[in-house]
């Protein structure tokens, strides 16, 4: 074939031109065969990677996202309540309660609730205060039944607790009583049955403590106690009188009105008497430091044998230097006097919020805990069920970290519905609390 200058083809032959169009109409259809074959391949490629996702999202859904937990089935609700007095003069003792309650459903429910049969349960608490009136119990107590708050602790007055009490009775609640009296002396001759007792009725705790400070200091022969002129505080002068009868002391009773903060005139006849000793166990909430402090600027020596209150109070109300040698009812729960379940709690209580764990912020913590035991137990939470784990004498529960703990009163009160806890006794040394004794509550 003749090449033209350059190397060009000079002329076109029809072979030529025929082999050269056969060639390249040969390669477009392998190009057509072969992009084919890659959009069969891709498209394929496609479906794979489509189903991966797919696989991987049925994974994630199937374990519920496990970082997260949004598809696991949701924990159901359990309902419960706090009814203490959360303002007015006694707060100081109902804050602590509820603020121990809430400390025990926060920990619960950040584990995920605790397990009854084959569900897990949250617990929904609603805080709601007594304002220690009977009036405003009754129509917390209301609400509560109207909520559906089945487990249920308070009030703190013993006229709040007889106006709650047919409601809570009726609206089939279970109750706790919280405060220092006789909650089970008023509920049982009455027939309500829905009630339980995780305080101590006071001529327990009360004989409990003079016991304490009596052997601490066996040359005490005179006491004048000081409480409220009300229920409780006549409550506490009779439960006081038991033991120190028995141990052959001289009480004296001496009663002032709610909302005093000037207890000098009372004060004066009674440091004039020098007594052996000033007993203020029940004397309610800031009044009790307001009598100490004023006692000792009025020139009191003697003993002072007091109850419990936050160390914030005792040193702003009080004053470091009036009590100083007093001894109170609170508690350094950091002593290996007490139970390590209960130091651990403290210890847990402190990592939070940097304060000690007061004696009834472990109340309430305690309660909160019993309710969920006996729940468990029921396997229901229904609370005519849970009812009847509390009257089972074979039941046993973790309580001030006693695992075997049951519950007591048969003796006392034809009924076995209160708890066996233990009691602390403090003493102010050098500006500290100084763990001094613990005793543990019988109550047959």
């Amino acid at each position: 074939m003749a090449l033209l200058k350059g190397g060009r083809n000079e002329t076109f032959k029809p072979s030529s031109i025929g082999l050269n169009t056969t060639v390249r109409s040969y390669n477009l259809s392998a190009n057509r065969k072969t992009l084919a074959r890659i959009e069969r391949r891709e498209m394929r490629k496609g479906f794979i990677r489509i189903m991966v996702v797919l696989i991987i999202l049925s994974l994630l859904v199937g374990v519920g996202i496990s970082c997260g937990g949004e598809s696991e089935p949701s924990a159901k609700t359990v309902k419960m309540a706090s009814l203490v007095t959360l303002s007015g003069p006694v707060a100081g003792w109902g804050v602590p309660l509820d603020d121990g309650a809430k400390f025990a459903v926060d920990e619960i429910n950040a584990q995920g609730g605790f397990k009854v049969g084959n569900d897990m349960y949250k617990i929904d608490l609603k805080s709601y205060d007594d304002q220690y009136s009977a009036t405003a119990t009754a129509t917390a107590a209301a609400q509560i039944v109207d909520e559906g708050r089945h487990f249920v602790f308070g009030p703190l007055t013993y006229d709040g607790e007889r106006s709650a009490m047919p409601i809570f009775q009726n609206g089939k609640v279970l109750v706790s009583g919280i405060s220092a009296g006789e909650y089970l002396e008023i509920a049982v001759p009455q027939g309500y049955t829905y009630y339980w007792n995780c305080s101590y009725p006071n001529w327990a705790w009360l004989g409990a403590m003079i016991n304490a400070n009596y052997k601490l200091s066996p040359n005490v022969k005179t006491i004048i106690q000081i409480n409220g002129d009300d229920d409780f505080g006549h409550s506490a002068a009779v439960g006081t009188r038991l033991t120190t009868d028995k141990l052959g002391l001289q009480l004296e009773d001496v009663f002032y009105t709610p909302g005093t903060t000037d207890f000098y005139p009372i004060l004066t006849p009674v440091v004039n008497k020098k007594p052996d000793a000033i007993f203020t166990a029940l004397t309610q909430g800031g009044d009790m430091l307001l009598v100490i402090k004023q006692a000792r600027e009025l020139g009191y020596k003697g003993e002072i044998w007091a109850g419990e209150s936050s160390w914030e109070d005792m040193v702003n109300i009080g004053g470091l230097q009036n009590i100083e040698g007093g001894r109170f009812l609170n508690s350094d729960f950091s002593s290996t006097v007490w139970p390590q379940a209960v130091r651990d709690v403290a210890d847990e209580w402190k990592a939070k919020f940097g304060t000690d764990m007061q004696f009834n912020s472990y109340l309430g913590y305690a309660v909160i805990n019993i309710y969920v035991q006996a729940i468990q137990k029921a396997g229901s939470t229904d609370p005519e069920q849970v009812l009847k784990v509390f009257d089972d004498p074979n039941w046993t529960f973790s309580f001030w970290g006693d695992t075997q703990s049951k519950m007591a009163g048969i003796q006392t009160y034809g009924a076995r519905r209160q708890t066996l806890g233990y009691q602390g006794l403090s003493e102010i040394v050098n500006g500290q609390i100084q763990q001094i004794s613990v005793t543990k509550m019988d109550i047959p």
